[in-house]
């Protein structure tokens, strides 16, 4: 029979709290809801309750699969439960709710809890979102404070945060079972470690994306503040928007995902020897830093001797020119070790070196800093050919338009056919990339070409194309 007796948590998430309980000693006696679960009923009238009103001293349970809802005044209890062996619910949409000890959503197997808070003060000593069953908070407004945070113990709990404040001591995604953070707005503060564990989707040979896997914490918008603690993981910390603010980012694991609209200051990452573990970003026609170094005496990129550390980048509609650099990590004072691979989503020609070899699409080191000369990026050149190249000359000019002559219409073609989408087919889109890069060629030297560079006007595309269509149709009347 499973237990979960004084904190586990000391074990597995090595953080939280020291001689914690997730389930409080019952002081007082134990409330359980009784209103009709077909319609919500107010937390502070008697007649919902049995034997009484929960008091301060007391548990109080919601497992009829009723809602109780807390639209203002005050709360005092000492343990609640929302879907202890059935389902609960709890709506917070004003007042003060203290819990004097832990706050739990789905205690038992097959239970469902959940919470929903919009306005007002919830205060609670431990918030335990699906201890072995299924629990949700979700967080549109209001003030959260807590000492911990679980979500997932060893059932599935996730923590949906569109505004709003959470604040606690530590927070842990996953410590037998899955748990899943999504910010989208809001404010989540945590005085001391977010660790997420690995969990036990990783290993699925399925072919899922891997943000499906193991236990993840999401943000596309508003700030996760760690600047004082330390984020430490195994699942997937995925950041396309809004802001991550943090002491220490340790991977073990580990996906860190970065988008061209985050921003990410911390300052150390630590990838861990003996890891499999993985760095992702998205390029944009910025270049700008995706992750920047605090700027502090200690600020420093570590990268694991030992282990499988892959460096992966993305794109979307922007596109790379050959020998193009992005600066991906900024501002540390020093970076050490190398990764062990670097891929990425882009269809190029592939080159190769005099020897025969294949060229990787990009190579990566240190380099300085380029705002501030005392300090060091991680640099990552392009090096795969230019759309519109098809002929690999590094020049995209009139040599490559008789590819795309002899090859329109083509759906088994590749780089050299005039196919630079890597879709196979040899159709507009190739055609506009073309003469998007129309006139450009690789810069000398190791410099990137200036941002908007040897791109056609409108009216000298217009004509690009229709100038290519023209030679296209003389060459079928051929």
């Amino acid at each position: 029979m499973r237990r979960l007796g004084t904190c586990r948590i000391l074990n597995v998430c090595p953080m939280i709290v020291l001689g914690c309980s997730l389930v409080g000693p019952v002081l007082g006696q134990t409330s359980y809801w009784q209103h009709d679960p077909n319609t919500p009923g107010d937390w502070a009238d008697p007649n919902n309750w049995t034997p009484r009103l929960p008091e301060p001293n007391d548990t109080a349970i919601i497992d009829n699969g009723g809602t109780a809802s807390i639209p203002s005044g005050s709360v005092g209890v000492y343990n609640i439960t929302a879907g202890s062996l059935f389902a609960g619910s709890i709506t917070q949409s004003g007042g003060t709710s203290v819990v004097g000890h832990t706050l739990g959503l789905g205690s038992k197997h097959g239970s469902t809890g959940t919470y929903d808070l919009s306005a007002g003060l919830l205060s609670s000593n431990g918030l335990v979102v699906a201890r072995d069953g299924m629990g949700i908070f979700n967080q549109s407004g209001g003030t959260n404070a807590t000492e911990y945070l679980v979500l997932g113990v060893w059932g599935a709990g996730t923590y949906n945060l569109s505004g709003g404040s959470l604040t606690s001591s530590g927070e842990c995604l996953g410590m037998n079972g899955y748990g899943t953070f999504v910010q989208s707005g809001g404010v989540n503060t945590v005085t001391d470690r977010l660790i997420m564990r690995l969990g036990f989707w990783e290993s699925s040979t399925s072919g899922s994306d891997p943000l499906q896997m193991g236990n993840l914490y999401e943000l596309t918008g508003g700030l996760l503040d760690v600047s004082n603690g330390r984020i430490s993981f195994g699942g997937t910390l995925s950041v396309t928007g809004g802001t991550v603010l943090a002491g220490e980012i340790a991977v073990m694991d580990g996906l860190v995902k970065v988008g061209t609209d985050a921003l990410v200051t911390v300052g150390a990452v630590h990838l861990y020897d003996d890891s499999a573990d993985e760095l992702s970003f998205e390029l944009g026609e910025a270049k700008s830093a995706f992750i920047s170094g605090a700027g502090n005496a200690t600020s420093a990129l570590t990268i694991g001797a030992a282990g499988d550390h892959t460096l992966d980048l993305q794109t979307g509609v922007y596109r790379p020119r050959e020998g193009e650099a992005f600066n991906v990590m900024t501002g540390f004072n020093s970076i050490t070790g190398a990764f062990d691979h670097v891929t990425t989503n882009i269809e190029t020609g592939q080159q190769n070196d005099p020897n025969g070899l294949a060229i990787p699409f990009f190579a990566a080191g240190a380099v300085t800093d380029p705002v501030d000369p005392n300090k060091y990026a991680l640099q990552v050149v392009f090096q795969g050919l230019t759309g519109g190249d098809a002929d690999g000359d590094h020049t995209v000019g009139f040599g490559d338009l008789s590819a795309q002559a002899s090859n329109w219409g083509r759906s088994d073609a590749s780089w050299p056919d005039f196919d630079f989408t890597g879709d196979g087919k040899v159709a507009f889109a190739d055609l506009s990339m073309f003469a998007g890069n129309w006139g450009w060629t690789k810069p000398l030297g190791p410099a990137p070409p200036p941002t908007g560079a040897a791109v056609p006007e409108p009216a000298s595309a217009v004509l690009l194309l229709a100038g290519a269509l023209g030679l296209l149709r003389r060459r079928r009347r051929e």
